[in-house]
């Protein structure tokens, strides 16, 4: 709990309540974080909650950051780099390399490697955790097409507003 925390190196912390106005030194981080979920009826829903995903990760990670001070403060750039990589060899042993899931281009399949940075999946095999789609008849309320009445036919019950011209094929209508 950072509101106890206080470094031994740094001599920072405790952190009090209004720790962003009193707090010296300080330092902003800003990203920049674009999400676009077209689709209708879901887009506000899924761009919001990806919006609140992502900064509660990078909220976690400032905090980890700042609650590991004594451990990083020392370092100097090549060590940072050499802990980074240390760590991601570590992290992908915990969580195994996955195997790519999907392609969506005809270009020769390459490996993605071993790493913990996101990549996109390039082989054609769906992974474990997925099944495999069950090949369904498709039910009796779902049509295959929807077809509507001709407006200009004969005998039609279906007829368009009258502020738009329909051309008829008939002059007595």
């Amino acid at each position: 709990d950072l509101r106890y925390f206080r470094s031994e190196k740094t001599l920072r912390g405790v952190l009090q309540e209004d720790w962003r106005d009193t707090q010296d030194p300080i330092m902003c981080s800003y990203k920049l974080v674009t999400v676009k979920f077209e689709v209708w009826g879901l887009q506000t829903r899924v761009e919001q909650f990806v919006h609140k995903m992502v900064k509660d990760v990078l909220l976690l990670g400032h905090k980890q950051a700042f609650a590991w001070v004594d451990e990083w403060i020392d370092m100097t750039m090549d060590e940072v780099r050499e802990y980074e990589r240390v760590t991601q060899e570590a992290t992908n042993k915990k969580i195994g390399s996955f195997p790519p899931a999907i392609t969506i281009s005809q270009n020769p399949l390459v490996s993605c490697g071993t790493s913990s940075a996101p990549t996109t999946p390039l082989c054609t095999e769906a992974p474990d955790f997925l099944p495999v789609p069950k090949d369904r008849p498709r039910k009796k309320s779902a049509p295959e097409t929807l077809t509507l009445p001709d407006p200009a036919r004969r005998g039609s019950s279906y007829r368009l507003p009258s502020l738009f011209f329909w051309p008829s094929s008939s002059q007595n209508e």
